[in-house]
């Protein structure tokens, strides 16, 4: 057995940085919890059990949007639950719960009857339900745009993996942003497995208010990688008599942002990179690049808070900033309207300045002014991107073919 005489490894630190880093997104990211909902309803039927159950069957198509068809495995369970009792208040027994999940869609927990009256042969009832629904972890849906990564086409010599990474790389800067909701198309063995489990006999009926949560998205990412080219120049150092590699790649690609339901094309451009980094880092590069230039016409870097003199804090951060980024700091004024369309343009912008990226944490990013002056508090800063400022060896695209108008949707 060899014995290491060195120092210790420092494995602590890291152990206690990530176990650090996943406390801090648990503390900030919702759990995923069932919320009851109470909802009144009205059924009709030609028996009190039969209303009864047509009410509680109103209450689910009211909380999911859906229209249950008439069933007679959920009609049993309900009427099961009317019948033979005199109590207002009824709780639901979990077989029941179970199988009118299974066949509506909905968990309803419990009920109390407001009225049950008859007229004629018809009885007429009005309930108050409580029914679960899952809530999905993290911010609404709704808040964000919803947005899908589609495979890029490959027009230049890349491989079938090389594409699949840059598309990952794609959609890991999208989800970084924390502007979108970020929809996966590519895993549907491991979703259809998970989704057999919450659906087998074993999963306890509140688990099984996760299915059925799937949701559509707004827009599709098309990306064609037009060329995308590396090459390593070696050179012998005179002195040492050593090997030196130099690695560059040019890189060019169209992209544009399609709404699913209109299929309109909202915006395209175009991304070009020049670097001097191998070719795994030049696709992680090249998806930096496509996804900034979406990002800062969608969703343009705004300052959250002056720090005087010359420093502020900026509202985005991870691996979508760079440490000595420099971004022109305009102020945000009064919205303009095309006088033909009557379309919003988006508020004008004046210059005050210049940025330039000190420090970037997992949410926010810190710059200081190293031109120009900071307005008052209170006024609405957005930063643009500057040609000729992209750190380390990445260089400004050549060529951007959005010239136009900035787009508001």
């Amino acid at each position: 057995m060899s014995r290491h005489s060195g120092p210790a490894p420092a494995v602590a630190p890291v152990i206690h940085a990530f176990a650090g880093a996943i406390a801090a997104l648990l503390i900030s990211t919702s759990i995923a919890t069932a919320e009851t909902l109470t909802v009144e309803a009205q059924g009709t039927g030609p028996s009190r059990s039969d209303a009864i159950s047509a009410a509680l069957t109103a209450a689910v198509e009211q909380v999911s949007g859906l229209k249950i068809e008439a069933r007679a495995e959920v009609q049993q369970e309900f009427k099961s639950a009317a019948t033979g009792s005199s109590d207002r208040s009824v709780t639901l027994q979990e077989s029941q719960q179970t199988a009118v999940k299974r066949a509506a869609g909905g968990v309803v927990k419990s009920y109390e009857i407001i009225s049950v009256g008859s007229n004629n042969s018809t009885f007429d009832a009005v309930l108050s339900v409580n029914i679960e629904r899952y809530n999905a972890p993290g911010l609404a849906t709704q808040d964000r745009r919803r947005i899908v990564v589609a495979l890029p086409q490959n027009l230049a010599e890349l491989s079938p993996p090389e594409i699949a990474t840059l598309r990952d790389a794609l959609e890991a800067y999208f989800i970084q942003t924390r502007r979108f909701s970020v929809l996966d198309r590519q895993n549907d063995s491991a979703y259809r497995s998970e989704i057999e489990l919450l659906q087998s006999r074993d999963v306890p009926v509140t688990e099984t208010m996760r299915l059925g949560q799937v949701i559509g998205t707004d827009y599709v990412l098309l990306t064609k990688v037009r060329r995308f080219e590396t090459a390593t120049e070696v050179t012998i150092l005179p002195i040492t008599n050593q090997r030196a590699n130099r690695n560059t790649a040019s890189a060019a690609a169209d992209f544009s942002i399609l709404e699913v339901a209109t299929r309109q094309v909202k915006w395209a451009g175009q991304a070009v990179l020049e670097t001097s980094v191998d070719r795994a880092g030049a696709l992680h590069a090249f998806a930096s690049r496509i996804g900034g230039l979406v990002l800062n016409d969608i969703y343009p870097l705004r300052v959250v808070q002056i720090l005087r003199p010359n420093s502020v804090v900026i509202n985005q951060g991870a691996d979508t900033i760079k440490i000595g980024q420099i971004f022109s700091a305009n102020r945000l004024g009064d919205m303009d309207v095309d006088p033909y369309t009557k379309e919003p343009l988006g508020r004008t912008e004046t210059r005050v300045g210049a940025i330039q990226i000190t420090r970037v944490d997992p949410k926010l990013s810190y710059g200081d002014l190293i031109s120009g002056a900071l307005p008052d508090d209170g006024v609405d800063i957005i930063l643009r991107e500057q040609n000729g400022t992209e750190p380390q060896t990445l260089s400004a695209p050549t060529t951007n073919a959005n010239t136009g108008p900035r787009p508001r949707w």
